[in-house]
């Protein structure tokens, strides 16, 4: 394919992958009002939903250092699960991403080039249903023998 062709074919992959991210931010606002001001049931439904649509979850442990103090703390990544091919979109408890990726060779993924990325910040609403869904994780880690 030309390179003007490869323009023209990122151009509309664009336009399709920023209306979806539109529609699942919209949808996540929509899950964090039900766990911020639904009931019990609504908040637990919510959050059974978002991990419904999630594929990889990545966990780690942090330390902060500061005066006087010394804490670790556990930072969970989501990776949501997309049809039509979507990239997948990368959300933390303060951000959600997705990178567009051109793969010169399909055998190696590992080269594959970012050639547009997007970042935003979580509305509120999106990071009250963050906090409840690591909180719930957090909660049948507990459980577990």
């Amino acid at each position: 394919m030309s390179e003007r062709g490869l323009e023209e074919l990122l151009k509309e992959r664009k336009k399709v992958v920023y209306e979806h991210a539109k529609c699942c931010i919209n949808w996540l606002i929509e899950l964090g009002n039900k766990v911020e001001s639904g009931t019990e049931s609504e908040g637990k439904q919510a959050i059974l939903e978002f991990l419904g649509k999630t594929f990889m979850i990545i966990k780690e442990q942090h330390f902060c250092h500061g005066l006087g103090f010394h804490e670790g703390i556990t930072l969970y990544t989501f990776y949501l699960d997309l049809p039509d091919l979507l990239p997948p979109i990368q959300i933390t408890p303060y951000s959600m991403r997705i990178n567009i990726c051109h793969l010169e060779d399909e055998e190696v993924v590992e080269e594959a080039r970012v050639v547009c990325e997007w970042e935003w910040e979580l509305p509120p609403e999106v990071r009250a249903l963050i906090i409840a869904v690591t909180k719930y994780i957090s909660m049948l880690e507990e459980q577990l023998p």
